[in-house]
């Protein structure tokens, strides 16, 4: 049994990380249940899904409707996509009491994730946690960091994140566990790079502040000085930030940019691009560089997050630019567009790199805890 936000797989990269896990699972004989909250789908019929209140004040009624669906599906393996309510904490709490089944957590962030998005430093709130525990004082523990004592594994997306994680939220590195994400889409036998052109591609969610999109903007502003030589950029996905980011494009007057809006399936995007664009703050493990680096859309990003080194490695397969350096950025970018040999090669070894994200691949690692697991 998946617990999911929306399991609509057309929304985001943890979405299409669950179907195809589940796709997985069920090829190899394991039977796949949601609880979810937020948008539905019609891709999963009414006996195989639950949608409750992660946020219900009525934890008891939550609890009751969350063992019955347990109970009547059979269900002996629980795998939490990153959602922590209070009442998920305190059903986790009661079925470990009364069912032998086990719990499985994924946390699909970067460990610095929520210090991020509320401005801390964690670095000031290790060294603050480190003295309290010296004191013997309480320790303030997110309900992710509390889960972890109701789980069987608790899983990362990257080994970096294994001791980044255990230090920041006081967590036994000897609990946590790091599988990659797989990639959603089925691998081509070749790509075709007669088929690419002078497309830089961005997909993401607009939520400014994590995306960091307007960066990506003035990048390209940057680039005019230079001419763009027929290239044209592409920003795919929609989002709360999404009119401001717009407007923001029209105020420094951009050229040969073009917002495309939601898509279902990005595949054509990534087949015909021939860069992949990213300038994200924060990341845990970017779906959208591994998909592209399936399709031979090399990819440049910014180097804001660790997990980015165990996906590109720079010069080879696509381009890491230092932190916040816009014109170095843009430069770069620049040379990738410039520079056609040297483009294509770079296509050629991320399209085989990719294949380390197979599903095929990513499955051995959970049939292996799956089969731990097993009761």
């Amino acid at each position: 049994m998946f617990i999911s936000g929306p399991i609509d797989p057309s929304i985001g990269g943890v979405q299409r990380v669950t179907w195809t896990l589940s796709k997985f699972f069920k090829e190899n004989e394991y039977d796949c249940y949601y609880v979810f909250h937020g948008e539905d789908t019609p891709l999963v019929d009414e006996q195989h899904k639950l949608y409750l209140d992660y946020n219900s004040k009525n934890i008891i009624t939550f609890y009751e409707n969350f063992r019955d669906f347990i109970i009547n599906k059979n269900i002996s393996i629980i795998i939490d996509q990153d959602y922590y309510s209070e009442p998920i904490l305190f059903s986790f709490r009661e079925i470990k009491k009364e069912f032998n089944l086990k719990i499985i957590f994924c946390y699909h962030r970067n460990p610095y994730f929520g210090d991020f998005i509320n401005g801390y430093n964690p670095h000031i709130i290790i060294l603050k946690n480190r003295i309290k525990k010296l004191l013997h004082k309480e320790i303030y523990q997110p309900g992710f960091t509390r889960i972890s004592n109701l789980c069987y594994k608790y899983l990362v997306l990257s080994d970096s994140y294994i001791k980044q994680f255990s230090k920041r939220y006081n967590i036994d590195k000897n609990q946590i566990t790091a599988i990659i994400n797989p990639t959603p889409f089925e691998r081509a036998e070749c790509i075709n790079l007669d088929s690419k052109e002078k497309i830089v591609l961005i997909i993401t969610r607009l939520v400014e502040k994590i995306k960091n999109i307007k960066a990506s903007l003035r990048i390209w502003k940057n680039l005019e000085k230079y001419g763009y030589n027929g290239w044209k950029l592409l920003i795919v996905g929609s989002g709360e930030d999404e009119e401001d980011i717009k407007n923001y494009a029209e105020e420094i007057h951009l050229k040969s940019c073009s917002f495309i809006g939601k898509i279902i399936n990005p595949i054509p995007y990534y087949i015909k691009s021939s860069i992949l664009m990213m300038t994200s703050n924060c990341e845990g493990y970017p779906m959208t560089i591994i998909e592209a680096m399936q399709f031979g859309c090399v990819p440049i990003a910014f180097n804001n997050f660790s997990s980015l080194k165990d996906i590109i490695t720079n010069g080879k397969n696509g381009i890491i630019i230092p932190s916040k350096k816009e014109k170095c950025f843009s430069k770069k970018l620049l040379f990738l567009m410039s520079q056609k040999k040297i483009r294509e090669d770079l296509a050629l070894s991320a399209y085989d790199v990719s294949n380390n994200y197979s599903i095929d691949r990513v499955g051995v690692s959970w049939l292996k805890i799956l089969n731990e697991t097993d009761t």
